[in-house]
């Protein structure tokens, strides 16, 4: 990785961008996990017939696949975007030691 002032700058712009989307990411999955939470509440208060509670259970889930398949979806996103973020951030700190190695030998060539 070259130290140029290019690569720095794409590197910074790299990484706030990562985090832009990470926290979109995080937002739209908790707007997700809301809206599910939300849509089981009102099957449980309108009634959910079943016998016992893994029935209750098991019918909650097919009638909300809809809301559970776009938090998975949501899921996924944050996970991507998590990697990109730590990917970008592995990136920067690649730049800074070479830096720093930089730095360090051209103060050992001046002395």
């Amino acid at each position: 990785m070259h130290l140029t002032e290019t690569t720095i700058e794409h590197t910074t712009a790299k990484v706030k961008q990562a985090r832009v989307r990470l926290h979109a990411a995080i937002d739209n999955e908790a707007d997700k996990r809301l809206t599910l939470e939300y849509h089981e509440a009102e099957k449980l208060l309108e009634g959910v017939p079943s016998k016992n509670e893994s029935e209750r259970h098991a019918r909650l889930l097919v009638d909300l696949h809809e809301d559970h398949e776009a938090l998975e979806e949501a899921e996924q996103e944050t996970r991507a975007a998590r990697l990109d973020f730590d990917l970008a951030l592995a990136d920067l700190d690649a730049l800074k030691l070479a830096l720093r190695l930089r730095e360090s030998a051209m103060k050992e060539g001046a002395l």
